[in-house]
């Protein structure tokens, strides 16, 4: 079973870590496809004008796409799964390894996407990609 939903839909509210973050013009999309029961989840965000020593962002999973399965007793307030991304600043931009984005339950049971930037940087763009079992 092979399908494609949510093409560019929004990702809602965007919780920014740093001492400013990106403002102006915000495209904050998001799609994802369903193959089986694998779920491939890929974001971008970008503002038009840069945030100041960003250092993270953090939004929930959107609600139409399918809850990640857990594992066995796996409490709350832990990692689900870990994808890759990153924060940058134009097409120039270096990508740290240390660089990442993972997916985890807060301690109220909610699915939350973290993108962290080992560096604080003036960022205008963050994009990532996780896949994850449903």
């Amino acid at each position: 079973m092979f399908k494609t939903y949510a093409c560019q839909k929004n990702l809602g509210t965007l919780t920014w870590s740093g001492l400013t973050a990106p403002s102006g013009t915000v495209t904050k999309v998001y799609k994802y496809m369903k193959h089986g029961g694998l779920i491939h989840f890929w974001f971008y965000i970008h503002a038009s004008t840069p945030g100041i020593l960003v250092t993270g962002v953090e939004f929930g999973l959107p609600s139409e796409v399918p809850s990640p399965s857990l594992w066995t007793s796996q409490p709350n307030n832990q990692t689900v799964m870990i994808g890759n991304g990153a924060i940058t600043s134009g097409l120039n931009a270096s990508i740290d390894s240390l660089d990442g984005v993972r997916l985890y339950r807060n301690n109220s049971g909610n699915y939350i996407v973290s993108v962290n930037k080992s560096a604080s940087v003036a960022a205008d763009s963050v994009w990532g990609y996780l896949t994850f079992l449903a």
